[in-house]
């Protein structure tokens, strides 16, 4: 019990959320093992980031919908539960990736085209000034992500047209 959110301004955010696995008891359960959990301020956690969530769920489509949820530390904080020091993120990530058409019935590694993809990042703070962030604020390239990470993305991607899908960031196209 890490962030039990009662007073402490802190929450146990899923990263995959709980609503989208409701097919099964297990599936659901699964969404509580603390490998999907991340500290997130408790107001945060419960407007713009739920919003998005929401909102991404509406995007699933007969093609595979790609969704990466992640973590920055891009400032050095920790708090203090039971004795134990627990680092706290910064920002809180979320990138997607599907075809345009949604049901072309093609992997994305079989695709030559950037303009058969749409791809998108969304980079909040974890606080409560990041709660109020709105979607099109948030929104980034996953080749910005990837410069502010270090991380690489959607490695799966053709080589040929890797970079032009991933400076995308067309909010409007996603009809957010």
């Amino acid at each position: 019990d890490i962030c039990n959110g009662f007073g402490s301004g802190w929450a146990r955010g899923h990263m995959l959320p709980s609503a989208d696995r409701y097919n099964t008891w297990n599936t659901n359960a699964q969404t509580y093992y603390a490998t999907n959990i991340m500290v997130q301020d408790y107001y945060f956690n419960s407007d713009s980031w739920a919003d998005l969530e929401g909102a991404v769920r509406g995007k699933v489509c007969a093609d595979t919908l790609y969704v990466v949820v992640g973590t920055l530390f891009e400032k050095n904080r920790t708090i203090s539960k039971n004795n134990r020091t627990i680092s706290v993120p910064s920002h809180c990530f979320k990138l997607l990736l599907r075809t345009k058409n949604g049901n072309t019935k093609k992997h994305i590694a079989n695709i030559k085209s950037a303009d058969e993809l749409m791809c998108i990042g969304f980079i909040f703070e974890n606080s409560a000034t990041g709660a109020s962030t709105s979607l099109s604020s948030a929104a980034v390239s996953v080749a910005e992500l990837e410069r502010r990470s270090g991380f690489t993305f959607f490695r799966n991607l053709d080589p040929s047209i890797a970079d032009e899908v991933k400076s995308q960031k067309d909010f409007r196209a996603w009809g957010f």
